[in-house]
């Protein structure tokens, strides 16, 4: 309790210092890896104000990382990561065998994203220069391929493409540099979306709309999709 008290005090002072008295502090919570944090904003202030003032918090309560999380109107969750990510290491258990499914890990524990999800199956990575964007991709790459024992094939498309070569040579990797190989790369994607297509429009798929309802009703045939 008092170490908790001694949190809501430090948010609580560094609210006051940058001009946001009349904030109220609704909750405090921690776990192993996460203290969250539940306020609501006076009249005045806005989100932006806020997000400027999250480094401040985060030094404040000797958290590693810190994020904006669920938001209703001026009533905002805070959630400081205290993982050290210096001392995690990478596990067997943290791959998901046979699977889309791939492993993140981060300041405010593991997180997943499936691409068989038809929620989550795009990722959309940006970024300015040297901030990581190819090391996350190789990391994206590699878990899939090692996850599936080189069964799934990769379509491989980059102006750097030197970034990508530890996957030469492996099975079920094709490389595109220029426009014309980026064209036969399409063309291949092209044809086997077709190809899938129009199983899905046979009799004995009819009760399916995608991939997804294959492996649901027809496990031992999912393969051919």
């Amino acid at each position: 309790m008092k170490k908790m008290n001694k949190t809501v005090k430090g948010i609580f002072e560094v609210l006051l210092e940058n001009e946001f008295k009349g904030t109220k502090i609704l909750y405090v919570g921690e776990d192993e890896n996460i203290i969250k944090c539940v306020i609501l904003l006076p009249p005045k202030k806005d989100m932006d104000k806020l997000i400027e003032l999250l480094p401040n918090l985060k030094e404040q309560v000797n958290a590693n990382d810190v994020k904006i999380g669920k938001q209703e109107g001026k009533k905002i969750e805070i959630l400081f990561g205290k993982r050290d990510l210096s001392k995690v290491h990478f596990t067997p258990n943290m791959l998901n065998k046979n699977s889309l499914k791939i492993t993140f890990v981060s300041s405010f524990g593991n997180t997943t994203l499936d691409f068989m999800d038809g929620a989550s199956c795009h990722l959309l990575n940006g970024g300015r220069t040297r901030m990581g964007k190819s090391y996350l991709l190789m990391y994206v790459l590699t878990s899939l391929y090692f996850q599936n024992k080189g069964k799934i094939k990769l379509f491989i498309a980059s102006s750097k493409i030197s970034d990508f070569y530890p996957f030469e040579g492996l099975p079920n990797v094709e490389f595109a540099e220029d426009e014309d190989e980026m064209r036969m790369i399409l063309e291949n994607v092209k044809n086997e979306y077709e190809d899938r297509r129009k199983l899905l429009k046979t009799n004995e798929f009819s009760e399916c709309i995608d991939a997804k309802g294959v492996k649901k009703k027809f496990p031992h045939k999912y393969y051919l999709f």
